[in-house]
């Protein structure tokens, strides 16, 4: 950078000049830099906002902060990825344990069956709760399938 003005005396005669002159390029690289990794974890944050859970940002420097924000953002993109693939497996448990309920509803269903003849209103009664329970058990047999289809679409973005 440089500067210049001219001196004049009391007269109003040029008298000599005053220069300043500063060398600023340290300052240039640095904002191009901090402009490169904002680009850079920006775009991170776009493809992440956009569902690629596998976006991982890599810094340009080592040690300084933005550093720091390049590891920061690349953790809370393994973390939101952990979290998904334990929600998945939560969702399959559940369908898991809720097939199980629904093959014992099943089961009980029919030893009421056999005691409907007691009385109409427990036959009625215990028909609707099946009807439910089977209604409940397919949803969530959908689900599964579900889940299972996300978690290989997880796994093969991953990798």
């Amino acid at each position: 950078m440089y500067t210049g003005s001219p001196v004049y005396n009391r007269d109003n005669e040029l008298t000599g000049a005053l220069e300043f002159i500063a060398d600023i390029s340290d300052i240039k690289n640095m904002q191009d830099y901090l402009s490169r990794s904002t680009q850079r974890l920006l775009s991170g944050m776009n493809q992440f906002a956009g569902g690629d859970l596998s976006t991982r940002v890599t810094p340009e420097r080592t040690g300084d902060d933005i550093e720091k924000l390049f590891v920061a953002f690349n953790e809370v993109v393994e973390k939101f990825n952990t979290t998904i693939l334990t929600l998945v497996d939560a969702v399959e448990a559940t369908a898991s344990a809720s097939t199980q309920i629904s093959s014992s509803a099943e089961e009980m269903s029919a030893g009421a069956q056999e005691q409907a003849g007691q009385t109409a209103e427990v036959t009625s009664s215990i028909e609707e709760i099946t009807t439910t329970i089977m209604d409940t058990s397919k949803n969530i047999s959908l689900a599964a399938d579900k889940s299972k289809l996300a978690k290989m679409l997880l796994m093969m973005e991953v990798m």
